[in-house]
């Protein structure tokens, strides 16, 4: 099914690889940036991005630090954190810089795709494609994989 450019929502993807693959997937416009330093950039020449998909610590901005740029200049922008590891620490530093959502670097494709269709509302989400085998990244299981290895 083919949805209209328009209509489509705008995601954010910076310093992620196999997360850019899964958000591709969807039928949203997706703008990818490698570094903290590129997203800025990209943001002042974009001015309707629907969501910010990031993770936490970036190559040339550590310690969430893009995040606490983009938040003071853009503060209307939902952000969506990836943390290598889940360290109740980072966690709460990222909560109190208003991120909307923390989940694991190695988020199953379904939990990320419900995560954005509830930041994004009704209005932009659309139903998350069926992943099969052939579209899913070989490094992210999915929770009924983890389950059957068990």
């Amino acid at each position: 099914m083919s949805y209209p450019e328009q209509t489509r929502a705008k995601v954010l993807v910076v310093g992620l690889r196999k997360e850019q693959a899964i958000v591709s997937l969807l039928p949203v416009r997706v703008m990818i940036a490698k570094t903290g330093t590129e997203a800025i950039r990209l943001l002042r020449g974009h001015s309707l991005i629907d969501v910010i998909v990031s993770r936490w610590d970036l190559p040339d901005m550590a310690d969430g630090n893009m995040l606490r740029l983009i938040r003071a200049a853009r503060p209307s922008i939902p952000q969506v954190v990836l943390l290598d590891k889940l360290y109740r620490e980072r966690e709460i530093m990222a909560r109190s810089l208003g991120v909307v959502a923390v989940l694991p670097a190695d988020v199953a494709p379904e939990q990320l795709w419900e995560v954005l269709a509830h930041v994004l509302g009704p209005a932009k989400a659309t139903p998350a494609p069926r992943c099969g085998a052939a579209q899913r990244p070989k490094s992210v299981a999915t929770p009924a994989a983890k389950e059957r290895r068990a």
